[in-house]
């Protein structure tokens, strides 16, 4: 709930910043013409957390929208997009390219990996001036890469710093004893498969 909530925060502040210009698009019902904007949404959609990550995202703008919309009852359209492929980078950029030139009335973009989230606001959303929000971006280069991206996610090295200092507070108990317990020190993290972004909090 936490990141639905800032997530929702992010997108009102987004959305009450930007100018708007009226156009028609279909209203929950499928049939009248009411106020949009649309977010253009780039996830991995090649494997599995793509497809929750959009729904998820679809729960929140259909509590929005319900609710009356946003900034004097505009409506929220998601444009999803897939940045499959070997480089996310490269491919997030130019999915980025195309919604922007063709999407009527973007106010912003939705990313999820860090790779994908450095390519659409390295060459998209920063030389455009679009918002760029990313849920899980934790790279830390990508720390302070623009004034356009924003992140609901702490960078890695943050987040080894907290684990690493929560974990020598905290004792763990065995079989429930309470008297047989282990001090963790030192500290190791090991490294999922197909992730490369763990490698910088190991480091």
């Amino acid at each position: 709930m936490t990141f639905v909530k800032t997530f929702l925060f992010l997108l009102l502040v987004v959305v009450l910043l930007l100018p708007l210009v009226l156009i028609g698009c279909s209203g929950n019902d499928g049939s009248s013409s009411v106020s949009c904007v649309k977010l253009g949404v780039i996830l991995p959609m090649d494997i599995s957390s793509g497809p929750l990550r959009e729904n998820a995202l679809r729960t929140a703008i259909d509590e929005i929208n319900e609710a009356g919309g946003v900034s004097g009852g505009w409506f929220i359209d998601l444009e999803v997009r897939s940045s499959e492929g070997d480089n996310r980078e490269e491919t997030a950029a130019a999915v980025a390219e195309d919604l922007l030139a063709s999407a009527n009335n973007l106010i912003g973009f939705v990313t999820s990996f860090s790779s994908s989230s450095r390519g659409v606001v390295l060459q998209v959303a920063a030389t455009n001036n679009i918002p760029q929000i990313s849920g899980s971006s934790t790279a830390d280069d990508n720390s302070g890469i623009s004034d356009s991206f924003h992140r609901i996610a702490p960078p890695d090295n943050f987040q080894a710093l907290i684990i690493a200092q929560k974990a020598k507070e905290v004792e763990i108990n065995l079989m429930g004893a309470p008297t047989l317990t282990w001090q963790i020190n030192p500290l190791a993290i090991v490294p999922g498969p197909r992730d490369p972004f763990l490698p910088s909090p190991v480091d």
